[in-house]
């Protein structure tokens, strides 16, 4: 499982026909086992992303199945740095009123 930039997506839900079937690991990758050759419905769950839904076909010569790429991502930097920026006020406004003190 990759998010949109290509990175691997850590602790995504692997669902197969409607049953969680894995979780990846570091680097986005997961492992299936006992697959009987047929036709799959596989989707993804992941926070913040959605991945398109992908018809999978398993046969004894499909050692792995193809990767599956986020269709979309929502990040959160804006909210991360305005909370560092209240983080970093807060320190300077403990740091004078400690300073004043003394």
């Amino acid at each position: 499982m990759l998010d949109v930039q290509g990175v691997g997506v850590v602790a995504a839900r692997i669902i197969i026909d409607g049953r969680h079937m894995a979780t990846t690991q570091q680097h986005g990758t997961y492992h299936l086992d006992s697959m009987k050759p047929g036709s799959y419905r596989l989707s993804v769950e992941a926070p913040r992303m959605t991945f398109d839904e992908a018809a999978v076909k398993v046969t004894p010569n499909t050692p792995q199945l193809p990767s599956i790429i986020a269709s979309t991502s929502v990040h959160c930097c804006s909210a991360l740095a305005a909370n560092v920026d209240a983080y970093v006020f807060y320190v300077f406004f403990v740091l004078r009123k400690l300073i004043f003190v003394l």
